[in-house]
């Protein structure tokens, strides 16, 4: 349709892609909307899933797997009991499918795992903090080689809170 544009590395190019991108939308929308948003391209990287789920009577849940587009289509997803220490997360993350992504293989730099594990860690403390959490979800948690960023994240909570 033409309202997206990659690459854009300079002030110019954004401006003229804002041109381009209004005039398409006003054309798609017949004037109704010409709002823009503008959002940085996030490098490739190994995206994950990462949720936390209560489990009623027991506490809740953290599970780990391949995420973004894999998410459907692996059965490499793990569920361990929370919360987690930092030892105990890293004991798990190692002993899920993602392993050889956390060590690096076929040249690969390691994924940072110790990014993950803070993530795993916060979700547990979120979820032990607030007892109207009901689910965590972040899908994909993308890992590159200098950062790690929550692309999609959903928070289910109860009816009655705020």
């Amino acid at each position: 349709m033409g309202c997206v544009k990659q690459g854009i590395h300079d002030e110019q190019s954004a401006a003229t892609a804002a041109e381009q991108i209004q005039r398409r939308s006003l054309e798609i929308t017949k004037g109704v909307d010409d709002s823009l948003i503008v959002a940085a391209e996030i490098p490739p990287g190994l995206d994950l899933l990462i949720g936390a789920v209560g489990v009623p009577g027991v506490g809740h849940m953290l599970v780990v797997g391949p995420g973004g587009v894999a998410t459907e289509i692996s059965q490499g997803h793990k569920a361990i009991f929370g919360p987690l220490t930092h030892t105990q997360a890293h004991e798990f993350l190692m002993s899920t499918s993602l392993r050889p992504h956390f060590e690096g293989f076929r040249g690969q730099q390691p994924a940072d795992i110790n990014a993950v594990i803070k993530v795993l860690t916060t979700l547990s403390e979120i979820y032990n903090s607030d007892p109207h959490v009901l689910e965590i979800e972040i899908n994909p948690l993308r890992l590159t080689n200098d950062r790690s960023i929550a692309l999609d994240a959903l928070i289910t909570r109860t009816a009655n809170s705020q």
